[in-house]
């Protein structure tokens, strides 16, 4: 009977841990999804400045405000983000190529191909 009893609870902690799993799996897929959506537009609303030599420090702080999110979900490394960072400080990387390179770091870590 406590077998029984054991087996029973044992099996009802797999199921809450699974269903946690699917649920919190989903919950950061969904944040991931938001991140890109707004990585787009962010996209297009710099690429239009850009065309209008009209870049700002805040585009380049609304930039590195971007990035906490996506490296706080993993979903970017620390190097990778240093790296997109620097290269957008120097003027080697324009504000638009970087929200490129996140998009496609951020769609390689799933294994997915790149977002348009």
């Amino acid at each position: 009977m406590a077998i029984v009893a054991g087996a029973a609870v044992l099996g009802g902690a797999a199921i809450f841990g699974a269903k946690r799993f699917l649920i919190d799996g989903t919950h950061h897929e969904g944040k991931r999804e938001e991140m890109l959506r707004q990585l787009r537009d962010q996209l297009r609303e710099i690429e239009a400045k850009e065309r209008q030599f009209d870049i700002s420090e805040k585009d380049k702080t609304q930039l590195y405000s971007f990035l906490k999110e996506p490296l706080k979900l993993d979903l970017i490394s620390v190097e990778d983000a240093q790296q997109i960072i620097e290269l957008v400080e120097t003027g080697k990387m324009s504000i638009s190529d970087a929200y490129k390179a996140i998009r496609e770091v951020m769609s390689e870590v799933r294994g997915l191909p790149p977002t348009t």
